[in-house]
């Protein structure tokens, strides 16, 4: 029931972006339409009876001593604000804040939230590791609605690539804390310091593929740090 949940929310999403301009402001269709589908996503889940097993609590366990071990997961805002100053989320308009605002929410939800949960209770997955791995793998490839926003194929596949390294770590972090919402701040920073990689250079890219990569392997120190998880 959650992939069917995601791929529903692909298609609000594909779609609604297309028909935005014909309201005159660019993601207004798709901002009203991921809010009303948190809302029915939020009562479903809500009828289970669950909520706070599919992270919509507040965070459990958490030690000051952890936020040092939280800053690296910032490396990806911090190269975006720095190879791409002028082209970040941030110079946009307030449609944009709202938009990455309900889609992280909404993302961190469905991919680190009920499907985690999913994996880990209703396919026998007693390993939470793999489970892990294949809400990051899934989370990657979910991606890939973008090609049919016209974007660029190796573009996309960084970014698949991006957010499958990025999903691996915020995995760990929900998996630590019993909750989506510090992987939902972090999410969130990194999506509104986000750029257009489209057009940046093979360096750039190749850059962000090493991150990605390098993100990957820190998700694996994460798990080994925290062996409570």
């Amino acid at each position: 029931m959650s992939v069917i949940w995601i791929v529903i929310y692909g298609i609000i999403y594909s779609y609604s972006e297309k028909f935005s301009e014909l309201f005159g402001e660019n993601h207004i269709l798709t901002v009203f339409l991921i809010m009303l589908y948190i809302g029915a996503l939020y009562m479903f889940l809500k009828k289970q009876k669950r909520l706070s097993v599919y992270g919509l609590c507040f965070p459990k366990y958490w030690r000051k001593k952890d936020v040092g071990w939280l800053m690296p997961l910032l490396s990806f805002p911090f190269a975006n604000m720095y190879l791409q100053r002028n082209q970040t989320m941030l110079q946009n308009s307030w449609i944009m804040f709202l938009l990455m605002l309900f889609t992280v929410f909404l993302e961190e939800l469905l991919f680190r939230g009920y499907l985690l949960v999913y994996l880990f209770e209703k396919c026998g997955i007693d390993n939470k590791w793999i489970g892990m791995i294949i809400s990051s793998v899934l989370f990657g490839m979910f991606h890939i609605v973008n090609i049919f926003q016209g974007a660029d194929i190796l573009y996309t596949m960084i970014q698949m690539l991006c957010a499958c390294g990025i999903g691996l770590c915020l995995c760990v972090l929900v998996s630590q804390y019993k909750s989506i919402f510090p992987g939902t701040i972090v999410h969130y920073i990194i999506n509104i310091t986000s750029f257009d990689m489209e057009k940046s250079n093979y360096h750039v890219l190749l850059f962000f593929f090493i991150l990605s990569v390098l993100h990957i392997f820190y998700a694996c120190l994460l798990k080994w740090k925290w062996r409570t998880i």
